[in-house]
């Protein structure tokens, strides 16, 4: 089983002295499912990446755009998923001489989070289960990873935020409570987002809250639809509904299904660059104009069936016609 691949390229006036090379994930959700059923699926997926990464480019970092599990409060007590996730992370990082950067999704942290002690939160943090920089992972939750050129900025919206049906709203909150994070954007550096959910940053209404968003990040990297659990052979019979932020509601099951990339700025929301191809999308950006890309997820279907993995490749450039293609 093949994995799908999503080239993008953006285009930046941030002054940056190199191309930028990046290597995008979502959505692993490792599992007793997964574990039990599909292992042969990841590590076919793995060593595809490992083939086409390894003699080709040097990436600059592995991004991890959260739900690296899919366990629940029982999953946390069983430390073999985050063995063989902390593992398979390492692997990735020396083989490609590269940080694994992760942020957390809504199934890496629990629904009541805000409400357990000290003592219980210290039996679910997913730092204290994943993050080891002496192996290349680091895991940012509400924190910064600073390179020479570049930083990555991983934000965790509250648990909650997930499980409310007006997205307009939440995202108001959550940009207020991601303001509150005192985050240093260096205006120099290609500025990276991790978060879960793109949507919560991609209402220009945010911006009373946070008015310099969209001039101090320059990508917003999210998944957490699965590729809007629409089969790729249905997406293009889709058409105009994917045209505003490349979501498609419903008034049940509630669902939004949404994949692709934007450029986000206080005008509002481009059409979403898609492809059903294997070809390069490119996104322009000018001063105060962020690109936001949504990941399509490596367990598509949280792993209930077999399906394809997506893997996103990200170069950013400061002219696209010095951009080379992968």
């Amino acid at each position: 089983m093949n994995a799908t691949r999503e080239h993008f390229i953006v285009e930046t006036p941030t002054n940056s002295p190199r191309i930028k090379h990046f290597l995008g994930l979502s959505d692993l959700h490792y599992c007793e499912r997964m574990l039990k059923y599909y292992p042969a699926i990841l590590e076919t997926f793995y060593r595809e990446l490992v083939d086409r990464y390894q003699e080709n480019v040097n990436l600059d970092a592995i991004l991890i755009a959260g739900d690296l599990v899919s366990c629940g409060a029982e999953g946390f007590a069983n430390q073999y998923y985050f063995e063989v996730l902390r593992e398979d992370l390492s692997y990735l990082s020396d083989v490609f001489w590269a940080p694994v950067l992760v942020s957390l999704g809504n199934h890496d942290i629990l629904e009541n989070w805000e409400h357990l002690t000290e003592h219980e939160k210290s039996k679910f943090d997913m730092m204290m289960h994943l993050h080891s920089p002496e192996h290349g992972i680091y895991v940012l939750h509400n924190s910064q990873y600073v390179d020479s050129e570049f930083t990555v900025t991983g934000y965790t919206p509250k648990r909650e935020f997930y499980s409310r049906f007006h997205p307009q709203e939440n995202a108001c909150e959550v940009c207020e409570d991601f303001q509150k994070q005192h985050f240093v954007f260096p205006k120099d550096h290609v500025n990276i987002l991790l978060c879960h959910s793109n949507e919560f940053f991609m209402y220009p209404d945010i911006l009373k809250y946070y008015p310099t968003l969209y001039q101090d990040v320059t990508i917003l990297f999210g998944g957490h639809a699965h590729d809007g659990f629409v089969p790729r052979m249905f997406q293009p019979f889709l058409g105009e509904s994917m045209e505003t932020m490349g979501i498609v509601r419903r008034k049940m099951p509630f669902a939004s299904f949404r994949r692709g990339g934007f450029v986000v700025s206080e005008k509002g929301v481009s059409k979403p660059k898609m492809s059903l191809k294997d070809e390069d999308m490119k996104l322009l950006l000018q001063e105060e104009e962020m690109a936001s890309i949504i990941s399509r997820g490596v367990a598509k279907y949280s792993w209930y069936f077999p399906s394809s993995p997506s893997y996103t490749e990200i170069e950013v450039v400061r002219d696209y016609s010095r951009s080379r293609k992968l």
